[in-house]
């Protein structure tokens, strides 16, 4: 092709794109206070800390999983602990609270 076709093409390339910034900043602006409105948020839920867990608990746990699992630290993340309800002691059988493995449903 000519380069004065290709010049002329990417300067309508470049204003169409424009435009359709232009257009497409206040649409979602609008979109985001309908759904304001409506209850539903956008915005990244914000990380939940752990209550009442130091940071320290979490590393031994961490390394606790490491250690058991054969996995090196950087090949996994704790992203939870839950206490288990009802564990009378350490020393129960895991076929007598078979629901510890189960997986639970990542609620927020």
């Amino acid at each position: 092709m000519n380069e004065p076709i290709i010049g002329i093409l990417g300067v309508v390339l470049a204003g169409v794109a424009f435009v359709a910034v232009l257009w497409l900043v206040p649409m979602t602006a609008r979109l985001r206070r309908r759904l304001a409105k409506a209850g539903i948020s956008l915005d990244e839920p914000e990380e939940e800390e752990a209550v009442g867990l130091a940071p320290e608990l979490i590393a031994i746990i961490a390394a606790a999983v490491a250690a058991a699992s054969g996995l090196g630290s950087n090949e996994f993340r704790v992203v939870g602990v839950n206490r288990v309800e009802g564990s009378g002691s350490f020393n129960t059988p895991i076929w007598g609270h078979v629901d510890r493995l189960a997986p639970r449903p990542n609620v927020r």
